[in-house]
């Protein structure tokens, strides 16, 4: 019930909110993510790059050019590797994932960030 709210506080924040008037620019990284939060977000994207299998080589590339999506400060390679981290469902990675949508949704007015960061916080409450 909480994340039903939740995602109908955030539409309606959407849809009559401070993010109406997009300029359609890339959006960068605002300065209020910790450099630690960061960090964990590159080494995991790093990981993620790892095979010597060269059927995977196109996902290789793919990685690579989200590690330098990363360093170059995109919003969206954050939040795809923030999706990544808590696919893993390991409790450190699952937290980390919830403070990147958090840092991303406050600081950066991400949508898909706040969507998310909703529908992680229901599935705690289904859990508990």
């Amino acid at each position: 019930m909480i994340g039903v709210v939740i995602a109908l506080w955030v539409y309606i924040g959407f849809v009559f909110g401070r993010l109406s008037c997009a300029t359609g620019q890339p959006v960068t990284i605002s300065p209020i993510i910790e450099p630690e939060l960061l960090a964990k977000a590159v080494d995991h994207a790093k990981t993620l790059a790892v095979t010597a299998d060269p059927q995977y080589k196109q996902h290789q590339k793919q990685y690579q050019q989200l590690l330098e999506e990363l360093r170059n400060g995109s919003v969206e390679a954050l939040y795809t590797v923030a999706q990544s981290l808590n696919q893993r469902n390991v409790g450190e990675d699952r937290i980390t994932s919830v403070q990147l949508w958090h840092a991303l949704a406050d600081g950066s007015d991400h949508v898909a960030s706040a969507v998310a960061l909703g529908f992680s916080y229901a599935e705690v409450d289904k859990e508990l």
